[in-house]
């Protein structure tokens, strides 16, 4: 069922975000770290690794600092919103046909938009994470990607880890049908309306030119430095949240060197390694406390009460047989037990004295003659 058109920010992030509820998704809040893609969210992240089922949904703000055009592009700037769906154990039959319900939901349907799903890898080489999947396009715009993850912080993965992310933005451009994200309404009620570029056009400009010309190279540098020491110095000390925090930091620091075309290719290649280590050491870490926490909750599980129940009619007949045998043996020995007889009395058997053994000299011995 086709429901009415999500032309707003708002209502695109709203329409998607209910949508994924109701098919058991936890609806979690953004993080506040400057990330390239929305999967790097950290619960996203260390959940998907782990072998517990995973359903939750993010709409999550998206640093791509190389994006940034001033606010002159029509679709392109340093910051976005990607909505994120992430999954363990979907029907992989069925995972596609979910995706175009949910621009259903939106009031975007098939039968009335040129719908292409184009088969791709995808990959985020920096922290060791990469899948096969499609890229969907929607009228020509490229609203989002579904990808069945293989590798994630260089940890394989089974093919039940799905990664679905939609272009918050593009979509609404396409829903909306005008030309450039600057004149998307944000939100809109009566006669009151909240344009996008009220919201975003100012920062997008000054973003920019800070980029461009503003930021000290020299100085970032120092921090790229500090932060890469201080996520080893975590990691040695197995603290895996700050040490992920502080590698995808680093990251962040990274694309704007690259923004000032500042760092060489082998710069690049170099600090990218450094952070992909620390990432997957974290995972690591993260995967071996998970499973002695997984050991030690099954080592202490109470036994269910059907168990309990099954054990007591064990050990009850197993009383039952005991007290039958000592029965039949007290009827063969001759004697009644108290409990049969209660007012009889018991017979008192004659105890014979045992012979005594001779003393020893007390034989007479033969004598010569």
């Amino acid at each position: 069922m086709t429901s009415s058109r999500s032309s707003s920010i708002q209502q695109v992030i709203q329409a998607l975000s209910s949508f994924w509820v109701e098919r058991s998704c936890a609806q979690l809040p953004p993080c506040s770290l400057e990330i390239p893609a929305a999967l790097l969210h950290p619960k996203t992240f260390f959940r998907l690794l782990e072998p517990r089922p995973w359903r939750g949904v993010i709409a999550q703000p998206v640093n791509r600092p190389v994006d940034g055009r001033r606010g002159r592009h029509p679709f392109r700037t340093s910051l976005h919103l990607q909505l994120q769906v992430a999954l363990q154990r979907p029907d992989p039959a069925t995972i596609r046909d979910d995706v175009v319900e949910s621009l259903r939901h939106l009031g975007l349907d098939p039968a009335h938009h040129h719908l292409r799903l184009d088969s791709w890898r995808w990959q985020l080489e920096a922290v060791g994470c990469h899948g096969l999947g499609w890229r969907i396009t929607l009228d020509g715009v490229g609203i989002g990607r579904i990808t069945f993850l293989d590798r994630l912080a260089d940890q394989p993965l089974p093919q039940d880890r799905v990664d679905i992310t939609y272009g918050v933005e593009r979509l609404a451009l396409v829903s909306s049908g005008v030309d450039s994200i600057f004149r998307l309404p944000w939100h809109s009620q009566g006669d009151e309306a909240l344009r996008y570029d009220q919201l975003r056009r100012t920062d997008e400009e000054e973003q920019s030119r800070y980029l461009e010309e503003v930021a000290n190279v020299g100085h970032l540098r120092q921090i790229l430095d500090g932060l890469e020491r201080e996520a080893r110095r975590c990691l040695q000390v197995e603290m895996v949240r700050p040490a992920y925090e502080r590698a995808i930091q680093c990251l962040a620091v990274l694309d704007v060197l690259d923004v000032r075309r500042d760092l060489t290719d082998r710069e690049r290649e170099e600090w990218t390694a450094a952070v992909r280590q620390v990432v997957a050491g974290a995972a690591r870490i993260h995967l071996e406390r998970q499973s002695t926490e997984t050991k030690t909750i099954a080592d202490t599980e109470p036994v269910a009460p059907a168990t309990v129940k099954k054990a007591a009619t064990r050990s009850t007949k197993s009383r039952s047989k005991r007290s039958s045998r000592a029965t039949e043996h007290d009827e063969d020995s001759g004697t009644t037990t108290a409990q049969e007889t209660p007012n009889k009395p018991r017979r008192k058997r004659a105890v014979k004295s045992p012979k005594k053994p001779p003393r020893r000299g007390s034989r007479k011995e033969p004598t010569d003659g």
